[in-house]
């Protein structure tokens, strides 16, 4: 089974902050899916860019959930959703037999941090030859209220479905080294000399995911995080030609 996360830089406006989705970006991936990855079980997922970050960021959702603040809450639930609503429609003009399936649905988390999943309705969807569609969200915390679960961590729960190969798509077009050049392969001795960077551009972001990257390759999955710019991309990604592949 395949795991394919659109980052939220990547289909939305987030660095500018406007809540606006990259349609043609969504639309050219959506044709990479349909033409390259047909026939395959996939969940797909996206980021919830400057539709989830920044109200969560303003209203402090990070840190939980603050009583009376539950119409904040309510905002980025509607928020998200309606991203990910708007990619569902672009995916099924193209052909891809996408499902919506947001994380709160099936993902809650434990008061000792675990966070449960309930993987039976995505099972299911792949069996009938659906693409399940997911994104990071916030979930229910029994401990805080709401736990910002980011779709860079939720394969990690999807493991009990086969899950082989993870994609991470992104702005940029891979890890980038000391020197600002992509690195083909990386692994966890490399990650002392990324932190060094991470102060300085977009690889501060790029930590988290590879904390989840390295989780997921010690699994025994195939994890490749790379750039998207045009269509044919996908292609180029799965064999091997750009992007950087995560080795333990």
């Amino acid at each position: 089974m395949f795991y394919l996360k659109l980052g939220g830089s990547l289909i939305t406006e987030k660095r500018s902050g406007e809540q606006r989705v990259r349609d043609q970006v969504v639309r050219d991936i959506s044709r990479d899916i349909r033409d390259f990855l047909h026939g395959n079980d996939i969940v797909l997922a996206h980021g919830a860019g400057s539709f989830g970050h920044i109200p969560v960021a303003k209203y402090g959702l990070d840190r939980g959930l603050s009583k009376g603040h539950e119409i904040e809450a309510s905002e980025v639930f509607v928020s998200v959703s309606r991203l990910n609503c708007h990619i569902s429609l672009i995916m099924q003009e193209e052909g891809v037999p996408v499902v919506p399936v947001p994380a709160r649905s099936i993902f809650y988390r434990e008061r000792d941090g675990h966070v449960i999943a309930h993987l039976e309705t995505i099972s299911e969807l792949l069996r009938r030859g659906f693409i399940p569609l997911t994104h990071g969200d916030l979930i229910a915390d029994c401990l805080s209220g709401v736990y910002v679960l980011s779709a860079d961590e939720i394969p990690l729960y999807l493991l009990p479905l086969g899950l082989k190969e993870v994609i991470f798509l992104t702005d940029v077009p891979g890890v980038l080294g000391p020197d600002g050049r992509v690195l083909d392969v990386v692994s966890e001795d490399d990650v002392v000399k990324i932190e060094s960077r991470a102060a300085k551009d977009v690889t501060g972001s790029m930590l988290g995911k590879l904390s989840r990257a390295f989780q997921l390759a010690h699994k025994g999955v195939k994890v490749i995080i790379a750039g998207y710019y045009n269509r044919g991309d996908l292609k180029r990604i799965l064999d091997g030609e750009v992007g950087t592949k995560i080795v333990i």
